[in-house]
């Protein structure tokens, strides 16, 4: 069993998911005042001179793709350190990440705003579950479970709260 990760069909064929406990939106993390007007992937994509920073290997990437930002226009970071120090030297115009990481970014450091971001095409945001070796189902069967008796709750809710995650990460969730 691991930590939540985002599910994704490349990582489904190597290991079995939980239900989900978590489904985080995207968001934009920008400099102070947000000078390229970057609201959304389209915003990037429309804008010839706007450069977007990842951290190499995390699902908005594709998000980014698919709403038209060019490879050019992307700058893939080994981690998020470096994408942040892109973004405050000006190397970056915006950095991609989950919503709730951005604002936690932002919190930290005056000169950084955060946008969120609309849902993907299908309308819903990617989802988190705890990850599993495929030759174990009852250990994911028990999991489950658990989950769906915890996932929800004001326990659960309340411990969420303390990491920055609010009703709207977990309310579509908690009805799995």
């Amino acid at each position: 069993m691991n930590v939540p990760i985002f599910v994704t069909a490349e990582r489904a064929g190597s290991v079995a998911f939980s239900a989900p406990v978590w489904a985080l939106g995207d968001g934009l993390l920008l400099r102070h005042g947000n000078p390229k007007a970057l609201t959304s992937y389209g915003a990037v994509a429309a804008r010839n001179d706007a450069r977007l920073g990842i951290v190499a290997g995390t699902v908005q990437l594709d998000a980014a793709k698919s709403a038209g930002v060019s490879d050019r226009q992307i700058m893939a970071f080994k981690d998020q350190p470096d994408a942040i120090d892109a973004l405050l030297s000006g190397t970056i115009d915006a950095y991609a990440s989950t919503a709730v990481g951005s604002r936690a970014l932002a919190s930290a450091n005056q000169e950084l705003e955060v946008v969120a971001l609309e849902m993907r095409q299908d309308g819903r945001a990617p989802v988190g579950a705890f990850s599993f070796s495929k030759r174990n189902p009852d250990l994911l069967q028990a999991v489950n479970e658990q989950l769906r008796r915890y996932l929800g709750s004001d326990d659960h809710l309340a411990r969420m709260a303390k990491y920055g995650l609010t009703r709207t990460e977990l309310d579509s969730v908690s009805a799995s």
